[in-house]
C-alpha cells in the first residue's frame, strides 16, 4: 500500500522473491513521463503541512529551478557522454594514462582508447587536453 499511495503501480504477473529468497513480493514500476509525475509529486507534497506551504507560494506555481549538476561537476552532468565514457573522463581528469585507466576499471587499454576515440569525436577535439578542457567546460 505504501508504493501505490507514491503512485507506483502493481505489475499483475511480475512476482519475485524478496530479499529472503522465499516471500512472494510484488513488482511496482513508476511513470517518471509527463505531467502524471508532476502529480503525484503534488500529492505527496499535500500530504504534510510544509508541503501544502511550498505549493501554496508564489514560487510553487514557477518552474522548480534546480542547481545544475554542471555546477558540481561538469563531467557527470553531461548528456552525450555513456556512463562508462564519464568513468573513463572522471579518470582521465585525474591525469591517469589509459593504462591506468584500463588497471583501475578492470577493462583492456584497447577499451579505453576505445572510449576515447568515441569522447574525442562526440566532443569535436583531437587530443586529450582538448578532450578534457572541453569536458571540464560548464554545460550551457
Amino acid at each position: 500500500m505504501a508504493h501505490e499511495s507514491l503512485g507506483f503501480e502493481r505489475v499483475q504477473g511480475a512476482t519475485h522473491y524478496g530479499y529472503d529468497g522465499v516471500t512472494p513480493t510484488a513488482t511496482f514500476v513508476f511513470n517518471w513521463k509527463g505531467d502524471q509525475f508532476i502529480h503525484h509529486i503534488h500529492q505527496i507534497l499535500n500530504q504534510s503541512d510544509l508541503g501544502r506551504k511550498l505549493l501554496s507560494t508564489k514560487e510553487a506555481e514557477e518552474p522548480v529551478r534546480i542547481p545544475a549538476l554542471s555546477a558540481v561537476d561538469p563531467i557527470l552532468a553531461r548528456l552525450d557522454l555513456t556512463p562508462r565514457e564519464k568513468d573513463v573522463a572522471k579518470l582521465l581528469e585525474k591525469g591517469l594514462t589509459n593504462a591506468e585507466i584500463a588497471s583501475a576499471l578492470y577493462v583492456s587499454e584497447i577499451t579505453v582508447k576505445k572510449h576515447m576515440t568515441s569522447m574525442l569525436g562526440k566532443l569535436s577535439v583531437t587530443n586529450r587536453t582538448q578532450l578534457l578542457k572541453k569536458l571540464l567546460e560548464p554545460s550551457v
